[in-house]
């Protein structure tokens, strides 16, 4: 979204890497489409906590480290399906109060895949959310990346001060090219 003319850009939270991290304790890759989360309750006084821990952030490029340190301790006990029904929640509110309120959003991360988080989203947000088709979904940081070089080998931004916290705009990253064939 743009702001004062700027491109703003952040991470509203660690939604689907602590997700992912719950589901893996039973035994699976990821929550499909919610299916543990829709079947838990809410932990109000975790959902404070995550909240909080968000609210100081002036970088809002989170990192694992970040993750493990502050966020995954605080999900070391309980339920399954009550943390990852609490972390759905966070996830939505936290987009609630970073997007602008009207028009529409287009969700492309892997949490796009799920419905509970989307109904979530879409209940916190009141903005029209559009799921993005599945082959941009699973190609999204390839394009990303491929994007983010093409500027770099043609000398443009590819890095905005806006988004990253960065002290200016400019140009970043190493191309390597394959020599062995």
């Amino acid at each position: 979204c743009k702001k004062n003319n700027l491109r703003m850009a952040s991470d509203a939270s660690i939604c689907n890497y602590a997700m992912d991290r719950i589901a893996q304790r039973e035994g699976k890759r990821f929550d499909l489409d919610g299916e543990m989360a829709c079947q838990g309750q809410v932990n109000q006084s975790l959902l404070d906590r995550l909240n909080a821990e968000m609210a100081p952030l002036q970088s809002r490029a989170l990192s694992r480290e970040w993750a493990e340190e502050r966020i995954l301790p605080l999900l070391a006990e309980g339920k399954s399906a009550d943390l990852l029904a609490t972390l759905v929640e966070h996830c939505a509110q936290q987009l609630g109060l970073h997007l602008p309120g009207s028009g529409s959003v287009l969700l492309s991360g892997g949490g796009a895949r799920n419905s509970f988080l989307v109904d979530r989203i879409k209940h916190h947000t009141g903005m029209r959310v559009e799921v993005a088709s599945e082959p941009l979904i699973d190609m999204k940081e390839a394009l990303i990346f491929a994007l983010l070089a093409f500027q770099k080998k043609h000398r443009r931004v590819n890095v905005l001060a806006s988004a990253t916290g960065a002290r200016e705009d400019h140009c970043a990253g190493r191309i390597f090219f394959n020599t062995m064939r």
